[in-house]
């Protein structure tokens, strides 16, 4: 892992593995000279790793290739936009992909985009989600996202959601808690199906930027 406040990079996340996976690592290519080794976590996003600038697409391979081997052509790939300075990979369990058993979802995380005290939602599942967060109104649609500010001032953060299920016109309530504000702390949110009579649930990442290196005198 290279320096943390390099221009570009990326962090990453196993979401939804089962207990049992025997996926516990990846080796991500492209990023630079050297591949990546990322030690999968299910429950958090992995430290951060660097990208070199020129960096377009990063391919995803369970296993470290031997020197001399082709990149497969069924190795998993993701696109990283040029502007893209700080990127969430979140590689979510698919069970149909038999040799790297992931789908691959991305977030841009660079700064005036996802910032510290703010909140990420994506919304993964077929509901329409809406309510109020600390005051502010939120809808999201399916497969849709939306970054929105914590109020300002405030150590907690009234959230009540509820979500609509397609073909139904009554709501069924989705979140009732008040949750912590920290303004150096950023907040993933992912809504996902789940099994009627359900059908959506959630799952909250807080996670830090590194502190910046102290100046050298």
């Amino acid at each position: 892992m290279g320096d943390l406040h390099a221009e570009r990079t990326i962090r990453v996340l196993h979401y939804g593995a089962p207990k049992d996976s025997q996926l516990k690592e990846v080796y991500i290519h492209g990023g630079g000279p050297e591949s990546i080794h990322v030690l999968l976590n299910r429950y958090n996003f992995s430290p951060q790793h660097t990208i070199a600038k020129e960096t377009k697409t990063l391919r995803i391979l369970p296993r470290l290739l031997a020197e001399d081997d082709p990149m497969p052509k069924a190795a998993l790939s993701t696109n990283i936009p040029a502007d893209w300075q700080d990127t969430l990979l979140i590689l979510y369990h698919h069970p149909d992909n038999t040799d790297l058993p992931i789908k691959i979802y991305k977030i841009n995380a660079s700064k005036g985009v996802f910032n510290p005290g703010e909140l990420y939602w994506i919304n993964l599942s077929d509901v329409e989600i809406g309510g109020v967060v600390g005051g502010q109104k939120l809808r999201i649609g399916p497969r849709k996202t939306a970054v929105m500010k914590c109020p300002l001032g405030e150590i907690e953060c009234t959230v009540k959601l509820d979500y609509l299920v397609k073909g139904e016109t009554k709501t069924r309530g989705l979140i009732r808690q008040m949750w912590a504000i920290n303004k150096e702390t950023r907040q993933v949110v992912i809504i996902f199906n789940r099994p009627p009579p359900k059908y959506a649930s959630y799952y909250v990442l807080p996670f830090r930027d590194p502190p910046k290196p102290v100046a050298e005198p």
